[in-house]
């Protein structure tokens, strides 16, 4: 299971790793550009020993909602949280996008 919102992607793993910490938070990531945030409903985040959301644990139903985009419903499961990156040909160089 794959879930795409904006420039945040969901893969569908197995188990939340255990070298991640949980956080007391819904912001998955935090909107850079514009301020608005893509934040996980009825959703557990998993970070990184930096702060970086990493994981989600959904323990039921949840949604990944947005001020620029409609809700979308998250089945019960683990997710891996790919980051989306922008490729520049010419200077051969990639960077993460910024919402």
């Amino acid at each position: 299971m794959q879930i795409r919102h904006g420039d945040v992607f969901l893969r569908k793993i197995e188990s939340i790793d255990k070298g991640l910490k949980k956080v007391e938070s819904n912001v998955i990531e935090a909107g850079e550009a514009t301020g608005h945030h893509h934040r996980g409903i009825n959703m557990e985040l998993y970070a990184d020993d930096k702060g970086v959301i990493r994981e989600v644990e959904v323990p039921q139903e949840g949604y990944l909602v947005h001020e620029d985009h409609y809700p979308i419903q998250v089945e019960k499961g683990a997710y891996e949280i790919v980051r989306q990156v922008e490729y520049n040909p010419y200077e051969e160089t990639a960077r993460r996008v910024m919402d």
